[in-house]
């Protein structure tokens, strides 16, 4: 495959095997929906993987669309495929003074554990790791540097689990002394979640992914159950004219609110969501504060964070996000990113932030002289 893009329905939009021939027809070229559960493939690629009737590729009146919903881990066993180089990404983050991170991969099981285990034996992976999954990972022993996250149940709402079935899974992950992570980005989704959780009854850890469409009667009850949310800030800035155009105008206002969850008492992380969402912390707390759209609107204003809150949404433990930090120690081994900015400047322009030393545990990621200016 030599293509591989993410597809925006505003610009191209409903694509498939005949619109990409059209477009290109001699070379195999696969799209990946920026949402992550689609690929379209144009008839090149699927002469290459050569799919039957058990391929996850739709068929409409017997012809195949080209589209794959839910199939990437059958590509990877039937197309091209090899464990990514995770050394570049690791070296950009360390210099912008990120020390740990989740990866939140629903089908995380043994094998990716080992793979990224891997990375983290070989110096490839700087940062400690901790790995979101699904149940493979209930009896897995977490190795050196890597810790087991909490099982992921990533919401469709066009297509919702049983109910009794998802709650017997929750409360297999609690036995298993793992919390549980639901990807919810509409209203039906952010309702069912916490239905479930109500069903299996909630347990230290469980929270909620996005929350993309968060009215304040839904982010009461999350307050009232003492649920996690781990958000994106820079979605707003980065999608945020689309989802002007696109998203139902009653849902507007309550689209990734940020203050309002403090203000409720509900615990608040940001993350990047990458690859869906850009990896720089310190333009998602810009975000945070500045709450516009790349085309400069405004969108939830309301919803804004101080630079101090916004900082705090990334200073947390991996296992406890949302959390307050600790105090300073005399002693301990530092977690230190050493700024070239007082915090009186930076605070004015978060995404101008110019890393120098990032320390994690004592131990220097990054050295003055790689970080640059």
């Amino acid at each position: 495959f030599v293509l591989d893009v993410r597809d925006n329905e505003a610009g191209a939009g409903d694509i498939d095997a005949a619109w990409l021939d059209a477009c290109v027809a001699h070379i195999p070229v696969r799209i990946q929906h920026r949402g992550g559960r689609l690929w379209v493939f144009n008839s090149a690629a699927l002469d290459r993987l050569a799919p039957g009737q058990a391929a996850p590729f739709e068929r409409v009146a017997g012809r195949l669309t080209g589209r794959a919903y839910e199939a990437d881990r059958w590509l990877r066993a039937h197309g091209p495929s090899r464990f990514p180089d995770l050394g570049p990404v690791s070296r950009m983050l360390a210099r912008r003074g990120v020390i740990g991170v989740t990866d939140a991969t629903p089908s995380n099981d043994g094998d990716s554990l080992e793979k990224l285990a891997a990375a983290r034996r070989s110096g490839e992976l700087l940062q400690s790791l901790r790995v979101m999954g699904n149940a493979a990972l209930d009896d897995a022993q977490a190795p050196p540097g890597l810790d087991i996250g909490e099982r992921k149940f990533h919401l469709l709402e066009s297509a919702l689990p049983e109910l009794d079935a998802c709650a017997d899974a929750i409360r297999a992950a609690h036995a298993a002394g793992r919390g549980v992570a639901f990807h919810c980005v509409t209203r039906v989704e952010l309702v069912f979640a916490m239905a479930a959780l109500d069903a299996a009854g909630i347990g230290p850890g469980d929270r909620i992914e996005h929350a993309s469409v968060a009215p304040p009667e839904l982010i009461e009850q999350m307050a009232e159950r003492g649920l996690t949310v781990v958000t994106q800030p820079i979605l707003v800035h980065e999608r945020g004219d689309q989802y002007l155009r696109d998203v139902d105008a009653v849902d507007q206002p309550w689209l990734y609110p940020l203050a309002a969850h403090l203000r409720a008492g509900v615990a608040l992380a940001g993350s990047s969501d990458a690859p869906f969402g850009g990896l720089d912390p310190w333009a998602a707390m810009q975000a945070a504060v500045d709450r516009r759209t790349r085309g400069g609107q405004a969108l939830g204003a309301r919803e804004a964070l101080t630079p101090e809150q916004a900082l705090a949404m990334y200073q947390a433990p991996l296992a406890r996000p949302g959390a307050a930090g600790g105090p300073l120690v005399e002693g301990d081994a530092a977690d230190l990113v050493l700024m070239t900015q007082p915090w009186r400047r930076l605070r004015q322009a978060l995404a101008q932030a110019q890393p120098r030393l990032t320390l994690a545990a004592g131990r220097a990621l990054v050295q003055l002289d790689e970080a640059g200016p």
